[in-house]
């Protein structure tokens, strides 16, 4: 049992770095967009050529937070593959602040409120709630007991996740 429980760990350990990649990914691709687009309004509109680096889109405002959900994500799957006990705080935060972020969102879809700037997406309700169910499911998994014997979590533990939590939700604010 204990080689079962080992394993799966370890299969979460690179979901969570995949994961990571993906949010990375997706922020660098948009990132890129982002650049391009101002670049060809400025060619249109004659105005001098906008001169902003790619490390700024990066870690402007609004590509921040998820910026920090991805380093987050690729850190713990690193970690849980290393075994060490960091690692499952990281998973822990991880799937937690991805669940808070995707609850409003499902919620607003369900009731049909939700509003982006692309519009009123049918696709945005059902990834919301697809990924919702994979965090609780993951933050179920990471609660199990065998989960918890072999990190060795103790109180201290949940603390340290709750309060690193509280830390980057402050941080979202700012």
């Amino acid at each position: 049992m204990n080689k079962t429980w080992n394993k799966t760990y370890k299969i979460l350990g690179i979901i969570n770095l995949i994961f990571g990649l993906i949010i990375i990914y997706k922020i660098f691709e948009f990132t890129q967009s982002q650049i391009s687009h101002m670049e060809k309004l400025s060619e249109q509109s004659g105005f001098p050529k906008y001169d902003i680096s790619l490390i700024d889109l990066l870690l402007y405002n609004s590509n921040r937070f998820p910026f920090i959900i991805g380093i987050l994500f690729i850190t713990s799957g690193i970690l849980i593959v290393l075994k060490k006990k960091i690692g499952w705080n990281l998973s822990y935060i991880s799937w937690i602040i991805t669940a808070l972020i995707l609850i409003p969102i499902t919620i607003y879809g369900i009731r049909d409120v939700t509003v982006t700037v692309i519009g009123s997406e049918y696709w945005i309700q059902i990834y919301s709630g697809i990924g919702l169910i994979l965090s609780l499911t993951f933050i179920v998994f990471l609660s199990l007991k065998p989960i918890r014997i072999m990190n060795n979590i103790n109180k201290q533990s949940w603390l340290l996740s709750i309060g690193i939590i509280f830390l980057i939700y402050l941080t979202r604010m700012i």
